[in-house]
């Protein structure tokens, strides 16, 4: 399965919002430790209103959680257009 292929199966792709929404929290550092409010910040930079997404990118485990911060899953960035 191919990077794309991969990514279209995770459905992020389908929903505009949300793959924007996503984008713009990796435009922010895919390394990056972002707390619950700072995915919204980033997110928000993308699309108005983001919590809706953020909340879905939470439950679609986009994210790896430690400690309470949330680093964007690696398969997912590794997958993403740039």
């Amino acid at each position: 399965m191919g990077r794309s292929e991969l990514l279209s199966a995770t459905g992020l792709t389908d929903d505009e919002r949300l793959s924007r929404a996503f984008g713009g929290i990796l435009s922010m550092g895919v390394s990056e430790r972002f707390s619950r409010g700072d995915l919204d910040v980033a997110a928000g930079f993308a699309v108005d209103e983001p919590e809706k997404e953020v909340e879905c990118l939470i439950a679609l485990q986009a994210f790896n959680v430690e400690d309470g911060l949330y680093t964007p899953e690696p398969t997912l960035v590794r997958c993403w257009p740039e």
